[in-house]
């Protein structure tokens, strides 16, 4: 569907009558307690998924129809009978109506035991609190989630999702995590990222009775066969309950490093070094050629948040500094001829940047070969552009302290103004005197009235 269709479906929701809307609430509460559902009920959920999506006024559903969503929920524990696509809306759109004061009641209440909270399947319920952004509410099921979390046996799928609630819950309300929880919930990321199984999933869709599928390991992104730890960057047609939890676990690792404490028990943390590890070993695996080219901006974007999680380790402990600063160093030179990793690059800049100084490295080199050699091939590209002048507003202090790159490279950063004159004005207000000396406060005046837009 291309914009403009979607433009008119949204147009066309904007216009909804209130009589059109009760309609809509009325035809959806039926469905809801019929045992058939057909596909066209289904199209009227995801209508009012659409409606509650796209109005910028207050949700106001009726009581009845609220009711009807959650006791809905409370029958997904039950074999056949509420289809996932209907789970799935019902979540949704209590989402979409959330925070409000409907939804928070039944989250309070849900410690009754002849609530309609009490019959539903917790893990179910989690995007629907997180939305709620009422503290008492999200601190009261954090300890359930870690519990979830921290305990062997529970179900990966629940895990996963309270995974994810406790990073998203824990950066954004970090109130709702306690001291000691913070720990609990990164041993356990820990464990999940170096404890996944090499063998792929068996197909589930098969209808081989008696034939046993042969067991066969993940590949590499490569092809090969992987011998090593598993990763996210292994390929397999299908994937194992332990493998999604060490692919969603690499997925919040820099989230949980960001809540790293200095107060913290340096005990608690001691499986920091199995991060670092970790982490090389992806790096080595970014370096392969993907077999499909589809996987290739897979692979960059692993890549940059591994650099940016080893970033963050060393500026939690100076000690791993050393070790993984040889690395960056062999990483930038096997990229410092390749423009087509500016992005990648970049973040090895960054790490370099940040952590030279204490390796009494001198970046000069790496910012040449950026802001001359990769800028001045990429200032086209938007992406690009937007991550240099976000670098260069982020580490302003830095590279006007310790070089004097900006005023040397400024017209490679004027190309990027002059291809997207609008998109970066307020951030070269900023940065613009940093270009100005004594030498070059002519040069720059002309550059930049010829960059006027």
């Amino acid at each position: 569907m291309d914009a403009a269709s979607v433009d008119g479906v949204f147009r066309d929701l904007w216009e909804v009558s209130q009589i059109e809307l009760s309609d809509l609430y009325t035809k959806l509460e039926k469905g809801l307690f019929l045992k058939q559902r057909d596909a066209q009920f289904v199209d009227t959920m995801r209508q009012m998924f659409l409606f509650e999506h796209s109005t910028t006024a207050e949700s106001r559903i009726p009581e009845s129809l609220m009711a009807s969503l959650f006791h809905t929920l409370g029958q997904c524990d039950e074999v056949n009978v509420v289809p996932n696509a209907i789970e799935r809306l019902c979540v949704a759109i209590l989402k979409e109506v959330s925070p409000s004061e409907q939804t928070r009641v039944y989250q309070v209440n849900s410690d009754n035991s002849n609530s309609v909270m009490s019959s539903i399947p917790s893990s179910l319920t989690l995007p629907v609190v997180a939305c709620q952004f009422d503290e008492d509410i999200l601190t009261k099921t954090m300890t359930q989630v870690i519990h979830w979390i921290s305990t062997v046996g529970i179900d990966p799928s629940a895990q996963i999702t309270g995974l994810l609630f406790a990073t998203i819950c824990g950066f954004y309300h970090p109130k709702t995590l306690s001291m000691e929880q913070k720990p609990v919930v990164m041993r356990q990321v820990i464990e999940w990222l170096n404890s996944a199984s090499l063998s792929q999933a068996p197909n589930p869709y098969t209808h081989k009775i008696f034939k046993k599928e042969s067991e066969q390991n993940v590949t590499e992104i490569d092809g090969s066969l992987n011998t090593g730890t598993f990763t996210l960057m292994n390929i397999g047609q299908y994937y194992t309950p332990d493998q999604m939890l060490t692919i969603h676990s690499f997925s919040v690792l820099r989230k949980w490093l960001l809540l790293y404490d200095g107060n913290d028990s340096a005990q608690n943390w001691q499986f920091l070094p199995l991060i670092q590890e970790h982490c090389f070993r992806v790096l080595e695996q970014c370096h392969r050629k993907c077999r499909v080219a589809a996987d290739e901006e897979v692979e960059e974007a692993v890549f940059q948040e591994c650099i940016s999680i080893l970033d963050q380790l060393c500026q939690i402990d100076v000690q791993f500094v050393p070790k993984t600063f040889d690395v960056i160093k062999r990483q930038a030179a096997k990229m410092c001829h390749n423009s087509d990793k500016a992005v990648s690059f970049l973040r090895l800049l960054q790490f370099i940047l940040n952590h030279g100084e204490s390796m009494m490295c001198d970046p000069d080199d790496v910012l040449t070969t950026y802001f001359s050699a990769f800028l001045g091939e990429k200032c086209t590209d938007y992406n690009v552009g937007f991550e240099t002048v976000t670098f260069v507003e982020a580490n302003l202090e830095k590279l006007c302290r310790k070089t004097e790159i900006l005023q040397k490279y400024f017209p490679n950063l004027f190309k990027i103004i002059a291809w997207s004159p609008r998109n970066f004005v307020s951030e070269f207000v900023d940065i613009l005197p940093a270009t100005v000396t004594t030498h070059t406060a002519i040069e720059v005046s002309r550059a930049d009235l010829s960059h006027d837009p």
